[in-house]
């Protein structure tokens, strides 16, 4: 498995998240790109559980404090067990909890700056002995804790991860996910940029009927997404393939891609959609995703490496690539 899931708040469209508290897409971390704020409200995530968890974010503080919720939290027993957070009770300072800061026990601390973006990455395994939570600040160890990290429940695999605000907002940008499993991206991927690529120009298949514009790649490009303009098909293996903007020229390493769609679907019955993507002259299908009756944003596996190739992304291949989806 190893990298399964990225976030990069550039869209607004929190679907994903089945708790959703995030507040307004505000600033930017870089020249481009947007960020997601978190008041005094809760965002969570869930995901298939995994043994040891490798989670890196971009975060700002806004010089705020919050004396009651904990800044991350991760869970096990399917998002019923709290067993580790981090929390800043006052500026500048990191403390990281068995359980959370309300009542939890401290296990470490860590210096960190008030305000001004950040990248923080964490690990960690849970175990009533032999757990382990090791916090990154900038790609440097800050906290490095060996011991009891299972606070309670029945489950050793952390499968849900929260964030929370502070009375003055949080920003959080740039999220990955990875597990220990595999050959590649499991473990920590440091600093890293999660590029929102939209569609802007049509692709070698343009089979669905559009509704909004006439051209079909314009009806999917809005920021956010605007559900009155869409392309839809009751054919199966109908197919949309849409051009992309190129990513920034700066980059170098390609950790993984992630085709985010919205669909939905408009009569009973079961309908799906099998997320595409034509590289190398190669079309490429991820797992069919069955829909629901409202519009929902789902997001096909991520993609280590280039499928066709089956070596690691280049900017070349992603930048020539067309990303959309088949009717299933």
């Amino acid at each position: 498995m190893a990298l399964f899931f990225i976030e990069g708040f550039d869209t607004g469209d929190f679907s994903r998240w089945y708790e959703n508290g995030f507040g307004s897409i505000t600033t930017t971390r870089f020249s481009s790109g947007r960020s997601a704020s978190i008041g005094s409200n809760v965002s969570t995530v869930g995901f298939s559980p995994v043994a040891q968890l490798f989670a890196g974010f971009a975060f700002n503080s806004n010089a705020g404090t919050r004396w009651t919720n904990d800044m991350l939290r991760l869970f096990t027993d399917a998002g019923a067990t709290l067993q580790l957070s981090l929390s800043i009770k006052s500026a500048g300072v990191l403390s990281l909890y068995l359980g959370g800061n309300g009542g939890g026990t401290l296990l470490g601390t860590a210096t960190i700056p008030s305000t001004g973006w950040m990248y923080l990455e964490v690990s960690a395994t849970i175990n009533s002995t032999g757990g382990a939570v090791v916090v990154r600040l900038n790609g440097v160890t800050v906290i490095s804790y060996t011991g009891n990290t299972k606070n309670g429940g029945t489950s050793t695999s952390i499968d849900t991860i929260s964030f929370s605000g502070s009375i003055n907002n949080y920003y959080f940008d740039d999220l990955y996910m990875c597990d220990a499993t595999g050959t590649t991206n499991n473990t920590f991927l440091g600093d890293v940029r999660v590029q929102t690529l939209m569609p802007n120009g049509a692709g070698s298949s343009t089979q669905l009927t559009p509704t909004g514009s006439a051209s079909n790649y314009v009806n999917v490009s809005e920021i956010p997404d605007n559900t009155a303009t869409y392309n839809s098909s009751s054919t199966v293996g109908q197919r949309d393939t849409y051009a992309m903007a190129d990513l920034v020229a700066t980059t170098n390493t390609i950790y993984g891609i992630q085709n985010n769609i919205v669909a939905w679907k408009s009569d009973a019955g079961t309908a799906g959609i099998k997320p595409s993507v034509l590289t190398n002259s190669t079309l490429y299908y991820s797992p069919t995703i069955m829909l629901s009756a409202s519009p929902y944003s789902y997001a096909s596996p991520v993609l280590e490496s280039n499928p066709v190739t089956g070596v690691a992304w280049t900017a070349a291949d992603v930048n020539g690539a067309e990303f959309g989806a088949e009717v299933a």
